[in-house]
C-alpha cells in the first residue's frame, strides 16, 4: 500500500509545473524539518533506548553501542543533546580501537523531570537525578545529585534548582576552590 501512495504522489509531482513545485516544496520543508529534528539519531539498538511518557526530544543522537538509555517521564532536551554509551579502548590501535567496544556496562540513566540544555553531552555510565538541569554545553561525565543544577566541563555542581534540594555541605563543598 505505501509503495502504490509513494508511486502515485511520484506521477503527480512529475506532471507539476516547475513553480508549483517550488510552492509545494515551500510548503513541505519546515514540515519535514519539524519531523527529522523531532525524530533522534541512533547507533546502536533500538530496544536500549526506554522512554518514559512525555519525553521530548529535539535533534539528540543516542549511541547505544555499549548500555542502555532510560529516560524518565516529562525528561525534555535542548537541541543537539549527544547521550553516549559507547567507548573504545584508548590502549588499542588502528582497527584494533575502532573495533573495541564494550557491549555493556555504561547504561545512562535519566531520571523524571530532567531538563538537559542545548548541546550538552550525558557519558555513561551515569544517573541524572529527577528534576536536575544540566546546563548548555556542559558535558556530564559522572552522578548528578536530584534537584540540582550543574554546567560546565566536566559538569560540576552549581546550586539546587529549588530550597527542597539545599543541602548546605553540599553547596559549600560545591563552591569551595577545589571543586573548581
Amino acid at each position: 500500500m505505501e509503495a502504490k501512495v509513494s508511486s502515485d504522489i511520484m506521477e503527480l509531482i512529475d506532471k507539476m509545473t516547475a513553480e508549483e513545485t517550488k510552492a509545494l516544496a515551500k510548503r513541505l520543508t519546515p514540515l519535514i524539518s519539524h519531523e527529522l529534528m523531532l525524530t533522534p539519531t541512533i547507533w546502536g539498538s533500538r530496544a536500549r533506548l526506554h522512554l518514559g511518557k512525555g519525553v521530548v526530544l529535539i535533534n539528540t543522537l543516542f549511541n547505544l553501542s555499549s548500555g542502555d538509555v532510560h529516560i524518565g517521564d516529562f525528561v525534555f532536551f535542548g537541541h543537539n543533546v549527544s547521550v553516549l554509551t559507547g567507548t573504545h579502548a584508548i590502549d588499542q590501535f588502528d582497527l584494533a580501537r575502532q573495533c573495541s567496544i564494550p557491549l555493556s556496562g555504561r547504561d545512562v540513566i535519566i531520571e523524571k523531570g530532567v531538563w538537559i540544555a542545548t548541546n550538552a553531552t550525558i557519558i555513561g555510565p551515569c544517573r541524572i537525578g529527577e528534576n536536575a538541569v544540566i546546563g548548555v554545553g556542559s558535558v556530564v561525565m559522572e552522578d548528578v545529585r536530584a534537584g540540582w543544577f550543574y554546567a560546565g566541563v566536566p559538569a560540576k555542581p552549581i546550586k539546587p534548582v529549588s530550597p527542597e534540594y539545599a543541602d548546605p555541605s553540599v553547596c559549600a563543598a560545591a563552591r569551595s576552590p577545589e571543586a573548581i
